[in-house]
């Protein structure tokens, strides 16, 4: 086993945050905490959204909701019929499971070449989020363990030295926050085993074998995406009967879910909306 090299380069930095705190205006401000809803679960797939309403919750005019609205359309999060309506795009699994197939190819070709690369520091980073990801899942503070897994991902990723592939990797996880989060904000059995195949992960980066790097990150995404979209499925199969009773229906006029149960002991954030402000 040979030992990690210490290089003189800083460890990779941490991802960026959802919301910058210097927005360079309104518009990025209102796209940004748009986004992060959208992709969180705040505002579930199906919701109908209205400019005037978004306006009157951000206290800001109509240009920048239309701008935001406009922009994450062309990311394929909102769905917008001219004319007619804006809605959250609908979770699917078959959507996860592509994402999940190209992810596992696209990270684990990027931890490979990433291995040359990663100091000391970083694997003494990638230490402390494995630790932190399993206080946050004896607290049961699933957005926290999140943010570590996130954070884990993307310290290796961002050492790949191909900027394309971090690039097209980071836009790939952007996409799949939304379908794995509400799996990771569910399931504690989930957390388990992620943690556990980070531990192999990192043992095969401590190691310096490429070949294993390689697997067992494949399996690990791979893996994480074929359970989401198992968990998906018995999801949309068990709102059925809730949407029916409920009546709610997509193109609705309300900013409501199309019935997503809440599982039982799970306490969801949902934090009202206040207004924007652009820094100074």
């Amino acid at each position: 086993m040979r030992p990690v090299k210490d290089r003189a380069s800083p460890p990779a930095p941490a991802p960026p945050a959802p919301l910058p705190s210097r927005p360079q205006s309104l518009n990025e401000l209102v796209y940004a905490e748009l986004r992060r809803q959208i992709l969180w679960g705040e505002i579930p797939a199906g919701s109908t959204l209205s400019v005037r309403r978004l306006s009157e919750q951000f206290q800001v005019s109509p240009m920048p909701v239309r701008d935001a609205i406009r922009r994450l359309a062309v990311e394929e999060l909102l769905e917008v019929t001219p004319r007619s309506s804006t809605r959250v795009s609908l979770v699917s699994p078959e959507a996860v499971r592509e994402i999940a197939e190209v992810r596992s190819r696209l990270e684990a070709l990027a931890a490979r070449l990433a291995l040359q690369n990663l100091t000391s520091a970083d694997v003494r980073r990638l230490r402390e989020l494995l630790r932190a990801m399993h206080v946050a899942a004896i607290r049961n503070d699933p957005e926290a363990w999140h943010q570590g897994n996130a954070e884990f991902h993307r310290v290796v990723i961002h050492r790949s030295g191909n900027r394309l592939l971090t690039r097209m990797a980071d836009g790939l996880w952007d996409r799949g926050i939304r379908h794995y989060s509400a799996r990771v904000l569910s399931q504690a059995h989930f957390r388990r085993l992620r943690h556990k195949e980070h531990q192999r992960i990192l043992e095969a980066i401590v190691n310096r074998d490429p070949d294993a790097v390689e697997q067992v990150w494949r399996d690990h995404v791979y893996q994480s995406g074929l359970e989401t979209v198992d968990y998906l499925r018995s999801l949309a199969v068990s709102t059925i009967p809730f949407v029916a009773r409920r009546g709610l229906v997509p193109g609705a006029r309300t900013a409501e879910p199309a019935g997503r149960p809440v599982p039982r002991g799970t306490a969801t954030k949902r934090p009202g909306i206040t207004a924007l402000r652009p820094a100074h």
